[in-house]
């Protein structure tokens, strides 16, 4: 949008003004990318071209080029505006929600809503496109759009460094499908992304229904024999570490009142021991034998001021490393508080999000300790639910066992001898656009610092190539990361 054009209705020439106006507002605060700028220089020449005067939003809606999230920025420009939404159907927060289904029961698929579950939908509006077998998703330029109407709307994409972010994790396909899928789910049915308060436990996500694009989950189950059923053989137990503080001054007593308090509300049985890794897990335990399996679930809780201290420090990055090395499948990152009431508002928003759009983890939020005891409850029964219902099933292709629990302790201690390759990771994830799960890409390939700069000294003379290469060679790693990562290694 370097110059102005013509308008070829004279009625129309303060709109085009009006957009060409906030496209320089933008440019000037933040800067503004190559995309959006395309973005907003198609509907800017459509709206000049245009020969019919633009009365109404629902008029400018239907103006060639001009998407969800272009009718944003002309907010309070049109008269009756409420009326224009309302016939747009433009979502208001009482169309939000992630389902509506009952802690503990899962028996129906929008008792755990996801945005596996809105796939023909997402297809259906254009948002979202199928190929290949198995499937690979991957969102159209609407629906790039859409995803980056809704970080607007939730206050998180308010600079260019987010909207990037949004931008290199949707032109990725295979490893990075779900992470689409999770940015077009939240612009059809989130409101507020960085909402701090829950309507409902039913957004204890992390157990879906057993079939995703009728594909079973893979969770490992502890051991079984044939026709037997889950609940005549184990015991679920949840298990918090014996640090958990919860709260400022905490002491035993404290800790104590709140463990009682989750086993008298939802009858579960709670124990305290010291964990190796994360704040709380679940074990089944047998009832005949002396034998715990750690089943396929973890939590790290942070309250706001916990994760604002450890994103400055970079301790969050390196914990989340942890995690993702543990073995255990599902992860899931909860959030305690209001990031709103933090002078670090925006970076513990942009935390959560790359925590769970790009690492995949499953980012929950409560309001506050209560509200944190009733999710643990609340995840407890929906956990035992879950292999209720699995347990003993045909698994074709899947023959995951749960690990012991003296397995899973060893594991971890080992997670806690620093190697050469730690070190390495750890200095990776100081590059921007790389997420845990591409610095342990580049592992997977490049144990080693050394052993990078001797595969990116083979391409020595071709830049471009070199550029590209942890990009060409795994589809878990980015242009941009890929670019950034040789610039530390090989650049000037």
């Amino acid at each position: 949008m370097d110059n102005r054009r013509p308008v070829s209705c004279p009625e129309n020439e303060s709109l085009a003004s009006y957009l060409w106006n906030k496209r320089q507002e933008m440019a000037e605060a933040d800067g503004i990318s190559d995309r959006l700028d395309m973005t907003l220089h198609k509907a800017y020449r459509n709206i000049c071209e245009s020969k019919s005067h633009i009365r109404t939003i629902k008029d400018l809606s239907q103006t060639k080029g001009v998407g969800k999230w272009t009718l944003r920025l002309f907010k309070g420009f049109f008269p009756n505006e409420s009326e224009g939404e309302q016939a747009l159907g433009v979502a208001g927060k009482g169309q939000t929600g992630e389902g509506s289904g009952k802690p503990g029961q899962f028996s129906s698929p929008r008792d755990w809503y996801s945005g596996w579950s809105c796939m023909k939908t997402l297809i259906a509006k254009g948002l979202v496109v199928k190929s290949s077998n198995p499937a690979k998703y991957m969102l159209t330029e609407e629906g790039k759009e859409a995803a980056v109407e809704c970080l607007v709307r939730s206050g998180l994409a308010v600079s260019t460094e987010l909207l990037t972010t949004v931008e290199e994790c949707t032109s990725i396909t295979g490893m990075r499908s779900q992470a689409e899928l999770h940015v077009a789910h939240a612009a059809l049915v989130t409101e507020e992304i960085n909402s701090s308060s829950v309507d409902d436990y039913s957004t204890c996500k992390s157990l879906e229904s057993g079939e995703v694009e009728g594909q079973e989950n893979c969770l490992a189950m502890p051991p079984y024999g044939f026709g037997q059923k889950f609940e005549d053989v184990y015991d679920v137990i949840l298990i918090l570490d014996d640090r958990e503080q919860f709260a400022k001054s905490s002491h035993g007593s404290r800790s104590k009142k709140v463990v009682d308090s989750i086993r008298s509300q939802f009858k579960i049985q709670v124990e305290v021991r010291r964990l190796p890794i994360g704040d709380g897990i679940w074990l089944a335990r047998h009832r005949n034998l002396n034998k715990e399996y750690v089943l396929d679930f973890i939590v790290e809780r942070k309250n706001v001021d916990d994760l604002r201290m450890s994103v400055r420090d970079h301790r969050y990055k390196d914990q989340k490393l942890r995690l993702l090395r543990c073995g255990l499948h599902k992860l899931i990152y909860l959030v305690e508080g209001d990031p709103n009431s933090s002078d670090a508002a925006e970076s513990i928003k942009t935390a959560c999000f790359t925590t769970e759009i790009l690492e995949g983890f499953d980012v929950q939020r409560t309001t506050g300790l209560s509200d944190t005891v009733k999710r643990y409850g609340f995840l407890t029964q929906s956990i035992n639910q879950y292999y209720k219902t699995h347990f003993s099933k045909s698994k074709d292709g899947n023959n995951k066992v749960c690990p012991s629990y003296d397995e899973f302790v060893k594991k971890c201690q080992d997670l806690e001898k620093i190697s050469v390759s730690d070190v390495f990771a750890l200095q990776l994830m100081q590059v921007p656009q790389v997420t845990e799960e591409v610095a342990l890409a580049v592992l997977e390939l490049y144990p080693t610092l050394l052993s990078l700069a001797r595969a990116y000294s083979l391409l020595e003379g071709d830049t471009r190539a070199q550029e590209e290469m942890l990009k060409n060679q795994s589809k878990s790693i980015g242009g941009g990361a890929s670019r950034n990562i040789f610039k530390l290694v090989w650049g000037s």
